[in-house]
């Protein structure tokens, strides 16, 4: 299942991620800012920040092709999240 949301979302943020960061056991995270924080998609399906170098299950996301694929993990809201990744040829 792939949802979309209608809460919140720091959509300027993601619109400039500053770098996808992989980790030791194959996902990535993403800092969204010029602070450092990554991107935390919590079980509610809600977007959050969290300060840099945390990567719990709910900043981690796996790459598929140009998309980056985050799981809420949650039974209540079993919902996948996917931000496509294009590259600007300018």
């Amino acid at each position: 299942m792939i949802s979309i949301t209608t809460k919140p979302i720091i959509a300027d943020s993601l619109s400039s991620v500053q770098s996808v960061n992989p980790q030791p056991d194959g996902s990535v995270t993403l800092t969204i800012n010029s602070n450092g924080d990554v991107l935390s998609v919590q079980p509610d399906g809600s977007f959050q920040t969290r300060p840099k170098g945390t990567a719990g299950p709910w900043e981690k996301g796996y790459v598929n092709g140009n998309v980056i694929v985050f799981h809420s993990g949650s039974s209540d809201y079993p919902a996948s999240f996917v931000f496509g990744f294009f590259q600007d040829n300018e």
